[in-house]
């Protein structure tokens, strides 16, 4: 008021005065106003009175009680009806006259002496407990200004509020007695603030019946500046053993120390200090909880009373704060900045160490705590080698749990088991993880990513369904989509453009495909990688048991992306769960050439994934035959898209895929030349069968261009074949055409020959002969 020119002219701040000078100012008053939110009794309202004088007094606390029939009792926070009261009494002497006259017949001044009389005849008489309230297991009770949880409020509160109440002493408590006598753990589920500003730390012991149970801790974060209006998800277990042998139940929130208001907000005009500020409270049998967060935000007097609109998130509010970030569950995070209390960051991806060291503090209000945590992490060290181990201690809430070995720089999946009894004794879980050694000046780890799972959530319920004739091209860009985040498991960092890159060897997929038909079925994954520098880069796909079903070779010569076709094999049902990772081998992210570049640890680049049936079908036009007998093909890279009767490569190597249905089927590769290689005597075309080694042939075409190549017996399967020897060229530079497209070699079809099909007994070698 002091600082505000609208009033600091009419208002004056007496501090210090003796009773003399208050009593004149009594005597002389016009009326007294006293707007106070909370008083233990306001001593100022009785002394007004005895003078005669009106009072205009806040309708708060104990406020009311003094003399309500001859007070003037408003509510504190409306504020136009405090300015028309005033100036009706400041405005009216007669109104002030007939007030004052009433004051004067009815109040009764009460001496100290008569005060002190009464305090002591109330001493002498015995002091009754106030009955606990009875409590249905269940049962979400708002301790807000219109809940009906305020009967379980036990001392040491300030008066509730719209949003709740907060606490005024170290030890506020709740009691309580179950209706129902529970016969096993409990669990204490609170919606609470916390004031404290942003560098300081509050520690809260959760305490049952003289026992404690749990401890909250909310550490500094690294913003500045006030805390306190986020409400935020707490919970404890309450053992069965106090759970089921007492009759009454007392619950103390036990702060380190309370939070003056002006310590947080220095230009407050409130003096109190405050403990926890608590909203909702809930207690259920163990055995029953579920996602408490979620259970809350579908209440609508919880969402009233902390302001949620419909939309808002609200289980993410509660439980995603800075204080005491809780991970989804079975999700994975590669932003680790939220929960990470020392290390340094790697990007926006991962953390590294700082000394040999990471702590990161996970909040666990989307845990259950009738099970063991298991924390999966994804970590590698740029510097171990099989010869030059790394050896990794992890602690769990400062006690030591386990130690991890990485015996080379490759990124390696671990999952450390959290026993449930430390789960649930301290709220955030510390994770420390401390390299031994000493010291070097490269981080001696890089965490990537982290995943919380208790086993909880069915296979069955994370699968994606794709259809066959649906193809995921991968990217945020306008013409691609977006992976469902259930098809991810393992490591893979944020979508870009057009592509997705795994952490490292970590990136697996999940997903299902229900043919139309019972018939072959395979996965088509467009991918990529970095150069190792190596002859033999290459991506394996490998299931979930570790057997390698597919691979896809990267030669320096030929560079770029690649497609690889994974046969599916079909459940019962004629459907297909696809559980596969992808590893590359000879790990090569950016780093570890140039610790300048791009820390991330790259290792797959996902640009799609398309389910194929191997069929005739108008829905697939890629896989329809040219002519009866033909095989359903697929092409891979190096081809122009597909036309009426087939297709021209345009790349020096063109890919395809066909299905075989039975062993030693003969098959034949038919196609065209172009105009002027088929008018050389000669011509050498290589062809290599599942990216296996080229084998070249010679063509004569004479009076043709159509060529026809047979291929060795095959196996029943899906299988590829690789066409080379004739580069691309366009028709209208030689002449032939107006066509400007780099035109290679026509393929018009992958025939069968059932009149040279043999037993695979039969056959003497696998060279490649040609048929002119």
């Amino acid at each position: 008021m002091l600082g505000d020119p609208k009033v600091n002219k009419h208002i004056h701040i007496l501090e210090n005065i003796d009773d003399g000078t208050l009593g004149w100012l009594y005597e002389n008053a016009l009326a007294t106003a006293y707007p106070s939110l909370y008083e233990g009794w306001g001593l100022p309202v009785g002394e007004s009175l005895a003078y005669g004088k009106i009072c205009l007094a806040s309708n708060a606390s104990s406020i009311k009680e003094i003399a309500p029939e001859i007070t003037d009792l408003i509510d504190p926070f409306d504020r136009r009806r405090w300015a028309s009261m005033i100036r009706h009494y400041a405005g009216s002497a007669s109104a002030r006259a007939r007030r004052e006259q009433m004051i004067r017949d009815t109040f009764v001044s009460t001496s100290w002496q008569e005060t002190t009389r009464q305090i002591i005849d109330a001493l002498s008489h015995p002091t009754m407990k106030q009955p606990a309230r009875a409590y249905n297991l269940g049962d979400i009770a708002n301790v807000t200004r219109d809940g009906d949880g305020r009967h379980y409020l036990g001392s040491g509160w300030y008066q509730r509020e719209k949003w709740g109440c907060w606490a005024k002493q170290i030890n506020p408590s709740l009691r309580l007695k179950f209706v129902h006598a529970p016969d096993e753990e409990l669990v204490l589920s609170v919606l609470a603030k916390v004031l404290k500003p942003a560098d300081a730390s509050r520690r809260y012991d959760v305490r049952v019946n003289g026992t404690v149970v749990a401890t909250w801790c909310f550490p500094p974060v690294a913003s500045a500046g006030a805390e306190g209006q986020q409400v935020l998800l707490q919970r404890a277990v309450i053992p069965a053993s106090l759970a089921t042998s007492a009759s009454e139940m007392t619950i103390e929130f036990i702060a380190d120390r309370l939070t003056p208001v002006r310590e947080v907000s220095p230009a407050t005009v409130d003096r109190r200090s405050l403990g926890l500020g608590l909203v909702t409270f809930l207690i259920e049998a163990g055995s029953r909880m579920g996602d408490t967060a979620v259970l809350l935000s579908t209440r609508q007097p919880v969402r009233d009373a902390l302001g949620a609109g419909p939309t808002l998130d609200l289980p993410r509010m509660l439980t995603d704060s800075r204080h005491r970030p809780s991970p989804m569950m079975d999700d994975w995070i590669r932003d680790l900045a939220h929960i990470r209390r020392f290390g340094a960051p790697l990007g926006t991806d991962g953390t590294a160490a700082v000394n040999g060291s990471v702590i990161l503090a996970l909040g666990l209000a989307r845990v259950r705590f009738d099970r063991d945590l298991t924390i999966s992490l994804i970590v590698d060290a740029p510097a171990a080698t099989s010869g030059q181990a790394l050896t990794i201690g992890v602690f769990v809430n400062d006690r030591w749990l386990q130690s991890i070995v990485l015996d080379s720089y490759a990124a390696v999946q671990f999952d450390i088991v959290v026993p449930r009894a430390m789960v649930t004794e301290f709220d955030p879980l510390n994770l420390s993880l401390l390299a031994s050694g000493k010291p070097g000046t490269a981080p001696a780890f890089i965490v990537s990513a982290l995943r919380l799972g208790q086993g909880m959530v069915l296979s069955s319920e994370r699968r994606v369904m794709l259809a066959t004739d649906q193809s995921l091209a991968i990217g945020i860009a306008p013409h691609r989509q977006l992976p469902p985040i259930n098809m991810l498991d393992g490591g893979w960092y944020g979508v870009e453009d057009e592509c997705l890159w795994s952490i490292a060897q970590q990136g697996r997929l999940r997903f299902a495909v229900s043919p139309a038909k019972r018939t072959a079925l395979a996965i088509e994954l467009e991918m990529d990688r970095i150069a190792s520098g190596r002859d033999d880069d290459r991506i394996d796909i490998v299931t979930t048991e570790g057997n390698t079903v597919a691979s896809v070779a990267f030669p320096p010569d030929r560079p770029g992306v690649r497609k690889v076709i994974v046969p599916i094999a079909l459940e019962d049902d004629g459907s297909s769960v696809i559980e596969l990772g992808l590893v590359p081998n000879n790990p090569a992210w950016p780093s570890r050439t140039d610790p300048a570049a791009d820390p991330r640890r790259l290792g797959v680049r996902l640009l799609s994934i398309s389910p194929i049936e191997f069929r005739c079908s108008e829905a697939n036009r890629e896989l329809v035959p040219a002519a009866p007998g033909d095989l359903p093909v697929r092409l891979l890279e190096g081809w122009h898209k597909i036309e009426e009767a087939g297709a021209w490569s345009d790349a020096p190597i063109a890919r395809v895929a066909f299905h075989v249905e039975k062993d030693a089927q003969a098959l034949v590769v038919v196609g065209t030349l172009r105009p002027d290689v088929a008018a050389e005597a000669t011509v050498a075309i290589t062809i290599a069968v599942d990216d296996g080694p080229d084998e070249t042939m010679w063509i004569e075409p004479k009076d043709g261009s159509d060529y026809s190549l047979t291929l060795p017996p095959l196996s029943v399967g899906v299988h590829t074949i690789a066409i080379s020897g004739i580069e691309p060229h366009s028709l209208h530079e030689l002449g032939f055409s107006e066509d400007r497209r780099a035109l290679g070699i026509w393929l018009s079809a992958i025939r069968r020959e059932p009149q040279r099909d043999v037993a695979m007994a039969e056959i003497v070698g696998d060279a490649i002969t040609s048929v002119v």
